[in-house]
């Protein structure tokens, strides 16, 4: 989105506030809970299969109640999602938008990206056995 007149991009607050309500919602949920929670992923309900993304809510409840060990048991990209999801919450990228750009470029988006991709396909290779 950009700023009026100033040629700018910012960042829309309505991404930062669903990123902060995340984050709140994972605190506020009691540890545990979610693991007797009805399976709500769409992918995960018509293949029996993981998604690249199941897990997260479980991981950032556990790391926000204290369980690193578990958060990172539910999804090993959780505990760095959530650090990043407070990131932007708190805008801390636009109070150090040297920082925000170096987390923005190519290589490390590429690096991330990569994770995600090596982490969902060693997930689906654990379901499948």
């Amino acid at each position: 989105m950009l700023e009026a007149g100033s040629g700018r991009r910012s960042d829309p607050i309505p991404y930062r506030l669903i990123a902060g309500l995340a984050l709140l919602a994972a605190l506020l949920v009691p540890a545990g809970k979610l693991d007797r929670a009805p399976v709500m992923c769409p992918f995960r309900r018509v293949t029996g299969l993981p998604c690249p993304t199941c897990g997260l809510s479980r991981s950032w409840t556990a790391l926000l109640h204290g369980h690193p060990r578990e958060s990172i048991s539910f999804h090993p990209l959780g505990p760095l999602t959530a650090a990043a999801a407070a990131f932007f919450a708190l805008g801390i990228h636009e109070a150090s938008p040297e920082l925000g750009a170096r987390l923005r470029s190519r290589p490390l988006l590429g690096a991330a990206v990569a994770a995600w991709v090596a982490v969902w396909l060693s997930r689906l290779r654990a379901a499948r056995s």
